[in-house]
């Protein structure tokens, strides 16, 4: 029995170690600018070229009244691009 209560014990603080080690990689990674690092060379940017017109896709709403994070960000968006003078008309969707 102590052999078996001995090989417990080193496992489960082997177990440990390891579960904190991959928690503290795993937040390195999430938390810290090496994600943009690694995510950088994935990462798309192109021009906004001109257009007839800019379409702003819905994102839903909160309550039934107001834009979610989504919507707004896409109705902000899209209003730069018109200062811009990217295009002379917005079309807004639902959704």
């Amino acid at each position: 029995m102590g052999k078996t209560r001995s090989r417990l014990r080193k496992f489960l603080f082997l177990l440990n170690v390891i579960l904190w080690v991959l928690l503290l990689g795993v937040l390195a990674v999430a938390c810290t600018p090496l994600t943009r690092l690694l995510l950088g060379p994935l990462t798309v940017q192109e021009e906004v070229r001109e257009a007839d017109l800019i379409v702003v896709l819905g994102g839903g709403v909160n309550r039934g009244r107001y834009l979610n994070l989504i919507s707004s960000h896409r109705l902000v968006r899209g209003v730069q691009l018109y200062f811009e003078g990217k295009a002379p008309k917005i079309l807004l969707s639902g959704g």
